[in-house]
């Protein structure tokens, strides 16, 4: 028998409930005619394009907000600001590279530019150019010792590349520097948890107390709860993921494990297809589904499931090797 492991996000607890919509299309559309106006009577003034742009990237306008950002920087190429913004926009549809390199032309004008040093460090970790990013965690900590966001993001990249030990460091130095920092918490908690450390309930406590509509802590603390056979306390946290993050499929998946283990194969099965409904692609479901089947003395569903398996990855050896002992039977 297998089954998946949670996984969790590394970054910030967020909240998955409904938005509210908060933009006023009228208000953006009076703001937009106005700075038309005042591009077409002072084509010379590089702010003008850089508020337009600031507008068109709000409201998801890629492209023009580059083409307006760039405009700006052909007026006025020393300001760091507006290097940063290109960077910024860049950063936000992929393009590392240019992105980089825009960040640190706005560094090389503002050598203490915090903002753009913390998007740079960013972005390497991103792309796991971790020397780089960490360059740029050292450099705010010169400036700033007092810098909670450059210490989380450090963790973050210690976590990253496997040294959770530096990573539990500069997380615990991140939440003693902000009181209200709730992200270097969430990562204590996580990382404690998946060591199998008590001492995870008390970061999730303060989470909670602090965001109770955190579904990552739930997940976390919810799959802690699995692995130590705490299954009633666990299936409470599946089920407040779910009501905070109704499309999360892991929460569904983690309480399915639980089921099977209690021998309800039925609410397995059903936990099961709930993954299924979410993430047709995630082959886990359907194999674990296949052995509620099967418990069921419903073979037949048991083979479709495994056979959906292997469409979707034909290296599954587990569900060859099952689906031929079913075959058999």
């Amino acid at each position: 028998m297998m089954f998946a492991v949670c996984i969790t996000s590394i970054y910030a607890c967020k909240d998955q409930t409904e938005p509210k919509e908060t933009t006023k299309k009228d208000t953006i559309s009076a703001e937009l005619k106005l700075l038309n106006e005042e591009i077409k009577l002072h084509p010379e003034v590089p702010e003008n394009y850089y508020k337009r742009s600031v507008i068109l990237y709000r409201n998801v306008k890629y492209a023009d907000a580059i083409e307006d950002i760039g405009k700006a920087i052909n007026l006025e190429p020393e300001n760091p600001l507006y290097h940063f913004k290109i960077g910024e926009y860049l950063f936000a549809i992929n393009q590392s590279k240019k992105a980089a390199l825009a960040f640190e032309q706005a560094i090389k004008l503002k050598p203490d530019y915090t903002e753009a040093l913390e998007k740079l460090g960013e972005l390497y970790m991103i792309v796991k150019e971790y020397g780089k990013s960490d360059s740029c965690w050292h450099q705010l900590y010169l400036l700033d010792k007092t810098n909670s966001k450059a210490a989380y993001y450090r963790g973050l990249m210690y976590k990253d590349k496997g040294d959770t030990t530096k990573a539990i460091q500069s997380f615990i130095y991140a939440a003693e520097l902000e009181e209200k920092y709730i992200e270097p918490r969430l990562q204590l908690a996580i990382i404690f948890a998946a060591k199998n450390n008590p001492l995870c309930l008390t970061y999730f406590d303060l989470v909670l107390k602090q965001n109770p509509k955190c579904w990552e802590a739930y997940q976390a603390r919810g799959d802690y709860f699995r692995r130590k056979g705490m299954n009633a306390m666990a299936i409470k946290d599946f089920d407040q993921v779910l009501y905070y993050n109704r499309e999360n499929f892991l929460a569904n998946y983690n309480a399915g494990v639980i089921f099977y283990s209690e021998k309800k194969y039925k609410s397995a099965l059903d936990q099961f297809s709930n993954v299924i409904s979410k993430n047709p692609e995630y082959i886990y479901a359907y194999y674990s589904r296949a052995l509620c089947y099967e418990k069921m003395n419903d073979k037949a569903n048991a083979i479709a499931d495994l056979i959906t398996v292997l469409k979707i990855d034909s290296s599954f050896n587990e569900a060859k090797i099952y689906l031929k002992e079913l075959k058999k039977k």
